[in-house]
């Protein structure tokens, strides 16, 4: 049923919109595109490449998304929760 919901926001969503993220944080997701609607149905992009990042980020450390272009929606509002534990 949420799902159904979500998915007829997302078919009318004509603006950027801001949505749950990782840890409480939010994100702002674009309509119209394919991270976007991953995040905005889901909740997830990449869950695999993210549980990865957790397992190996400690505080302190410092983290360069080289090449980044939609990368600062999946990987950055993690890594900063994580790295600000310092």
């Amino acid at each position: 049923m949420i799902g159904e919901v979500r998915r007829e926001c997302w078919d009318r969503l004509d603006h950027e919109a801001v949505v749950p993220w990782l840890e409480g944080s939010r994100v702002f997701v674009a309509p119209r595109t394919e991270i976007g609607r991953c995040i905005f149905l889901s909740g997830l992009y990449e869950p695999t490449e993210l549980a990865w990042l957790r397992t190996i980020l400690r505080p302190g450390m410092a983290f360069v998304d080289v090449g980044a272009n939609n990368g600062h929606i999946r990987y950055s509002p993690l890594v900063a929760l994580v790295l600000k534990a310092a």
